[in-house]
């Protein structure tokens, strides 16, 4: 373990909490804490909503990379989902959603089906949630003790040092703490995969035309499979429908993203915001595919024999052994950039929920 790295990460770690807490603005009611006053309206807080809304996790930190090592450019039939999950945001959902006697999807629930059935729906959502944020913190976790060469025995002080530090910040700072560093570590996220496609590039023994063409030629690029068999995994229609229902579901029914829609105030700025979203996402993923590519392209011309053959194994495997001091902390620090700004959503959410609606 470099001391540079573990220097890197805590010093992460304290800045998200500090920036998280210093953010908090004033709070003085509950709708100050749920929704930001719906204050958030202006050009800078879209900005912020925009890159804090649906922030990618850990989890997809770790596994578009991976599936990009294996199945090439493929995941970026997922590009062509969101143009169309806008446009129904923007004509058909956010106008009827956006009220000034709404603090959560749950409000309206109850007033199309009763007390009950809203009851029933935040149940549900508790219980998805609270598995979701189990599941968002122990891969990342697995992902740092591999980076910094620590052994099983260090799984749950480093697992706690996650969770605590974002409860502690979601806590104090409530939506209003949560999207500002959200936005934060969205930048953060960016600029160590950046850094990481840099340091490949220029690591490379070749050209990088050269590196696709020889993949290519390897018949290890695929760019999209149009095939119309269920049984074939990753096809064009696949992702794209598949992606399109299950974000349509997250954007249109999920407490984390309504909360932001509702921060900004209108629907109007909702819009927006969430067309800067699309744009992030569109940059967020041609970044995390084009990692995964270039670590095929790496171990094409960098054989290394003890390469995990599980392709969700060979992110941390090349952050740990081929990235110099500081690069490895620098993109260990993103990964929980992208896992403490899912989380912080997930916890204010949970949050939100149990307070309005039990």
């Amino acid at each position: 373990m470099n001391p540079l790295d573990c220097i890197i990460v805590v010093a992460y770690l304290l800045g998200a909490v500090a920036i998280g807490i210093v953010s908090r603005g004033r709070q003085k009611n509950i709708d100050d804490y749920f929704t930001a006053g719906r204050g958030l309206g202006g050009r800078i807080g879209m900005i912020l909503v925009g890159l804090s809304i649906a922030p990618i996790s850990g989890l997809s930190l770790l596994s578009i990379p991976s599936v990009s090592y294996e199945h090439g450019f493929k995941m970026l039939a997922v590009a062509l989902s969101m143009p169309v999950i806008w446009g129904i945001l923007h004509y058909v959902f956010l106008p009827k959603f956006i009220r000034d006697d709404v603090r959560s999807s749950y409000d309206i629930i109850e007033l199309q089906y009763g007390p009950g059935v809203r009851t029933l729906a935040s149940i549900v959502f508790v219980a998805l949630r609270v598995g979701w944020l189990a599941a968002l913190v122990y891969a990342p976790t697995l992902t740092a003790l591999t980076v910094l060469g620590l052994d099983a025995s260090w799984f749950w002080p480093v697992n706690l040092a996650i969770g605590i530090s974002c409860t502690i910040y979601t806590m104090l700072g409530g939506i209003r703490g949560v999207i500002v560093t959200d936005a934060v570590q969205t930048a953060m996220m960016l600029f160590g995969v950046a850094f990481v496609i840099c340091y490949v590039t220029l690591q490379l023994p070749v050209g990088l035309p050269e590196a696709l063409g020889s993949l290519r030629a390897a018949g290890q690029l695929p760019i999209a499979d149009f095939s119309l068999d269920p049984s074939i995994p990753f096809t064009f229609w696949a992702l794209f429908i598949g992606l399109t229902l299950t974000n349509l579901s997250s954007y249109m029914g999920d407490q984390m993203q309504l909360q932001r829609f509702l921060a900004t105030g209108s629907p109007r700025a909702a819009s927006r915001a969430f067309g800067l979203n699309v744009a992030g996402t569109l940059f967020n993923l041609s970044m995390l595919v084009t990692m995964g590519v270039l670590l095929r392209v790496w171990y094409l011309h960098y054989p290394d024999p003890s390469l995990p053959k599980a392709a969700d194994r060979v992110l941390p495997y090349f952050v740990a052994h081929s990235l110099p001091p500081g690069i490895s902390g620098l993109l260990m620090a993103s990964v929980l950039a992208a896992t403490m700004s899912a989380m912080t959503s997930g916890i204010n959410a949970l949050s939100g929920s149990l307070t309005n609606d039990f």
